[in-house]
């Protein structure tokens, strides 16, 4: 479909990721399957891999990254995706191939380090000698037989979409698409623990309401809290739960709230978001949650930290608000020009806030109004009078805005 150049990627006129193109061009690739073979031929959807070469291995990270759900395990040969802000809806497993001789080595290896950290099974081959050849790969490397038995054969622990429906622009299974969990505590605020290999183990804290009926998917609502300095990030995160709590009380939905672990109480993005991808497989195990309805709030730090977390994984998270929180400090100001979908975005600043001020919040406004986003329809600004805050009122509002929107 690109008819620019003979490929599966699409640039800007910069010579960027164009994001939005490319993404419609791998729905193809996956319709090609599910509609196009699938129309003729008996295909076991629940069983679809892509292995991909050079640019092709481009293309499979960005699937993986994307549309994860629909595709069981992916193999990049010589090539892949760095800067991936993971968690992903589902943890796919992911086995690269490289030649040691070949000068995209260390970007394949940096690459699928991003998806062990993130905690995916994968699986690599660094073949002595071979530079930037397929064939020499195949030959020298892991047979195409022994490939696809580990991409048969790795383990997972979410399952994959059967369904799939599409406009182009992003995946989906449409209705509430339950994660199916039954197993947590209830009701009331809860704590659970992962482990991240190579980081450690670490609390999160939930809010499960009354009205949670383990039968019925519910929405959930993750909250990112501010930085407060050394060894505040704990109780940070459960002022943010508690916070929060009032209104998922009322609402019927579930509250998740990380504690960061930046040495002043802030994000770091890498490590934070390996440990928010474990407390999306616990949680999700655990509880029924509506994946159609994730939604996701910041403030402060913790909304720099969602600008960066939800513009680079726009078709997992249905919306998401911040308070206090600038695009420019972790994001960039080109996020939202990058973002496969106009996400619902709620913006709340304070009038006299003087450490994120109603200037640089406006910008942000702005900026989303530049590419796409309608003021009223997916885009909210508010300008309160106050400082460096939030309250409960104002979570409401951020709830109310983002509530009836969805993915499809």
């Amino acid at each position: 479909m690109n008819t620019s150049r003979a490929s599966f990627l699409h640039l800007t006129s910069g010579g960027s990721l164009d994001s939005a193109a490319t993404s419609a061009e791998i729905v193809g690739v996956i319709n090609a399957a599910y509609y196009g073979a699938g129309a003729t031929h008996n295909i076991e959807t629940t069983r679809i891999y892509m292995i991909g070469f050079s640019e092709g291995a481009v293309v499979t990270d960005l699937t993986a990254y994307w549309y994860n759900e629909q595709i069981r395990a992916v193999a990049p040969y010589a090539g892949g995706v760095t800067g991936k802000p993971l968690p992903v809806t589902r943890d796919i497993p992911v086995y690269a191939i490289c030649g040691t001789a070949d000068s995209g080595y260390s970007g394949a290896q940096s690459a699928l380090a991003e998806w062990t950290n993130g905690g995916h099974t994968t699986n690599s081959a660094w073949v002595s000698g071979i530079g930037h050849s397929f064939s020499g790969l195949c030959s020298s490397g892991p047979s195409p037989s022994s490939v696809y038995q580990w991409l048969s054969g790795a383990s997972f622990s979410t399952p994959v979409n059967s369904a799939w429906q599409s406009t182009g622009g992003g995946g989906g299974t449409g209705g509430s698409n339950p994660s199916g969990g039954s197993g947590g505590a209830t009701p009331g605020n809860q704590t659970r623990s992962v482990t991240v290999s190579g980081l450690g183990t670490f609390d999160y804290y939930l809010y499960i309401p009354s009205s949670y009926n383990p039968s019925t998917p519910m929405p959930v609502m993750f909250a990112f809290h501010g930085a407060g300095g050394a060894g505040t990030a704990p109780a940070a995160a459960q002022a943010a739960r508690n916070d929060w709590s009032t209104v998922a009380g009322s609402q019927g939905f579930i509250v998740i709230a990380q504690a960061a672990t930046g040495s002043s109480g802030g994000w770091l993005a890498s490590n934070d978001s390996a440990i928010l991808n474990a407390i999306i497989s616990d949680a999700f195990a655990a509880y029924n949650i509506e994946q159609n309805r994730i939604y996701a709030w910041g403030f402060s730090a913790g909304g720099h930290f969602l600008h960066l977390l939800a513009l680079q994984n726009s078709t997992f998270f249905a919306g998401y608000g911040v308070s206090a929180g600038a695009l420019q400090a972790l994001a960039g100001t080109s996020a939202p020009a990058n973002a496969t979908r106009t996400i619902p975005v709620d913006l709340h600043v304070g009038s006299s806030d003087s450490v994120v001020p109603p200037s640089v919040v406006q910008s942000d406004r702005n900026n989303f109004q530049a590419n796409g986003w309608t003021l009223g329809t997916n885009l909210w600004y508010t300008e309160f009078s106050g400082g460096h805050t939030y309250s409960t009122t104002h979570l409401s509002e951020i709830w109310n805005n983002l509530k009836n929107h969805s993915l499809p």
